[in-house]
């Protein structure tokens, strides 16, 4: 049991790496992450311009939609994308902390 213990996982060459680190998998993601932000940011920036209440609110669709496109693609970069929080709904919802049971 100690001998599979002591073995090193496949480092950068490994026969094993390639298998699980596919080429341009890492710029494919940062990209598609770079993409994303641009669009949230344009997303603020129209939200910003905005000058009633009203013309804020009819963004509030295209800026959830935007949102859950970020959090399907934080979840889709698996475990530790989101430093362990498990997304909004690890965090035990928005209030302060002592709103939380």
């Amino acid at each position: 049991m100690l001998a599979a213990c002591a073995q090193n996982p496949a480092g950068p060459g490994g026969p094993d790496y390639a298998a699980h680190h596919p080429p341009g998998a890492v710029a494919d993601r940062m990209a598609m992450m770079d993409a994303q932000m641009s669009k949230m940011r344009e997303m603020h920036e129209k939200m910003a311009r905005a000058g009633t209440p009203q013309e804020r609110q009819a963004l509030m669709a295209e800026h959830m939609k935007l949102m859950q496109e970020g959090m399907a693609m934080m979840g889709g970069m698996g475990p530790g994308a989101m430093g362990g929080m498990g997304g909004m709904g690890g965090m035990g919802g928005m209030g302060p902390p002592a709103a939380r049971p």
